[in-house]
């Protein structure tokens, strides 16, 4: 069964269709998580501190400073869960999936790895966070593999998912490596929030994560599966890929980041124009009798928008009473300026006295003594009688 992409990846937030009990509970957390966030917050700046002070002092293989950012990491509500340590392998590039847009920096310091990635960053934060910026320099990845004590952890779906599947990797990264050792990643909170959401930003992310009481990363390390002789880049990487989707349980999908794009820009548009898919939506739900009720409306008043007869018939019901409201002012509207024949145009400015008018004093002595109910009464007769030899039903 193929799994539509916004199954894939998260629009909402907050998982709708949760429980009522967890969601009652999550309400009634909700202050108590803001405050909890904006703690952590400061903590982490103090983190950041301190890690400026042990990349002085120590390496990152130093037993205290592992210790205290795993202290630090279960303050800030991240717990690490990593039963089998003893196959992560030196010198080898680690490929993950994502559920979170900073997931991976959570797991460098945890895994005591680099973190490499496409996004942005300040040589500052690379340099504190282990962060390694592929597209600025490509060649880095190899020489850190080769020279360096630590591995590579790289997430190649590009954007985060639920965890419903798996998104096709980018290419480029398996064109050079040999020997590529799989870590699935499971996300777990006790609140039904998503991880990271479509176009969610890391900021948006590292704040939710701070705004739960607890997330549980259990990551596990699979043996290293290593590329045979004159196999392609494209056949190593589906290989990859596919033991990935075994070990977690979850199906390969036919997406890949081009189409998250796509669905990311469609969404973007749809909320620029909420009044526009309204207005179709309302248009679709008006039935063909009262389509053809209001063409009669705009046959006697051409110079009535279709939009406001459609609205008010809506209402009434009735072309009688729709025409009524027109002419006495309680349908208010913009006069259509459209191109007309010299006989209709004749019978427009014959039938279309202001209410100013119609109201004021005459000439026609006749005229003077009409009520306002005949007056009325008679435009009407009027425009039957017009509408009538219009149509030739007399």
């Amino acid at each position: 069964m193929t799994l539509n992409l916004e199954k894939i990846v998260k629009t909402d937030r907050i998982t709708t269709g949760a429980q009522t009990i967890s969601s009652f509970i999550l309400f009634l957390y909700f202050p108590i998580g803001v405050i909890l966030a904006a703690f952590r917050i400061c903590l982490t700046i103090n983190f950041l501190c301190a890690q400026i002070l042990f990349n002085l002092l120590c390496f990152r293989d130093n037993m205290i400073r592992r210790a205290f950012e795993r202290l630090y990491f279960a303050v800030l509500g991240i717990v690490h869960v990593q039963p089998n340590m003893k196959l992560h392998q030196r010198h080898c590039m680690l490929v993950a999936n994502k559920l979170t847009n900073i997931d991976g920096v959570f797991l460098s310091i945890l895994c005591n790895c680099s973190y490499a990635c496409n996004e942005k960053h300040t040589s500052v934060l690379r340099w504190l966070l282990r962060i390694v910026n592929l597209h600025e320099n490509p060649e880095q990845r190899m020489s850190l593999l080769e020279t360096g004590n630590t591995s590579l952890l790289v997430q190649p779906e590009s954007y985060p998912t639920c965890g419903a599947a798996l998104l096709k990797f980018r290419s480029g990264l398996f064109d050079n490596e040999k020997q590529i050792q799989p870590m699935t990643i499971k996300l777990k909170r006790p609140f039904p929030i998503s991880g990271g959401t479509l176009g969610s930003s890391w900021v948006q992310d590292l704040l939710w994560t701070y705004f739960c009481p607890l997330s549980v990363y259990e990551v596990k390390v699979h043996p290293v599966i290593c590329k045979e002789s004159e196999e392609a880049a494209d056949l190593f990487r589906d290989r990859v890929r596919k033991s990935m989707s075994q070990a977690l349980g979850i199906p390969c999908s036919n997406y890949d980041a081009s189409d998250v794009e796509e669905l990311i820009k469609r969404k973007k548009f749809e909320s620029r124009r909420p009044q526009q898919h309204l207005e179709s939506r309302q248009e679709s739900a008006i039935n063909p009798r009262t389509k053809m009720m209001a063409k009669q409306v705009k046959d006697i008043l051409p110079h009535v928008p279709l939009p406001i007869i459609l609205s008010d018939l809506v209402k009434t019901k009735s072309v009688d009473v729709t025409v009524a409201n027109i002419l006495e002012g309680v349908v208010k509207f913009v006069p259509e300026t459209s191109i007309s024949s010299p006989s209709t145009s004749q019978v427009v400015t014959k039938q279309q006295p202001s209410p100013s008018k119609g109201a004021g004093f005459s000439r026609n002595a006749g005229e003077r003594h009409m009520t306002l109910q005949e007056k009325k009464e008679a435009f009407l007769n009027k425009a039957r009688e017009n509408y009538l030899k219009k149509h030739g039903l007399q």
